[in-house]
């Protein structure tokens, strides 16, 4: 048999030994902490889930907010397209200056 080959009686999971022992030390431990530790994971998860969300949301809520300044900055360019120019080509040399000297 090729080392590749599962048989029907191998343990996917790792060490048959291994999971022998957590058998054991989950049979030998009393039911209710058994019952808090699948407590304490269910909160973990739900913590999780809503962490998640409350990153998604405010994801949400800076992408619309930066395409509309983003919206605001390219009406003001368009209408005042000169001073605008000014203005970029002011703090890029004020930009190189201080680059410059440091």
């Amino acid at each position: 048999m090729q080392p590749t080959e599962r048989t029907a009686t191998s343990n996917p999971t790792g060490n048959p030994a291994e999971r022998n022992s957590k058998e054991k030390a989950n049979s030998n431990m009393p039911k209710n902490v058994r019952d808090d530790f699948q407590s304490l994971k269910q909160d973990g998860a739900n913590i999780a889930h809503t962490v998640m969300e409350q990153g998604h949301d405010t994801y949400d809520h800076l992408k619309a907010s930066s395409a509309r300044y983003v919206r605001m900055l390219e009406n003001e360019v368009a209408s005042k397209p000169v001073q605008s120019m000014a203005i970029a080509v002011g703090a890029g040399m004020i930009l190189s200056f201080l680059l410059r000297r440091g």
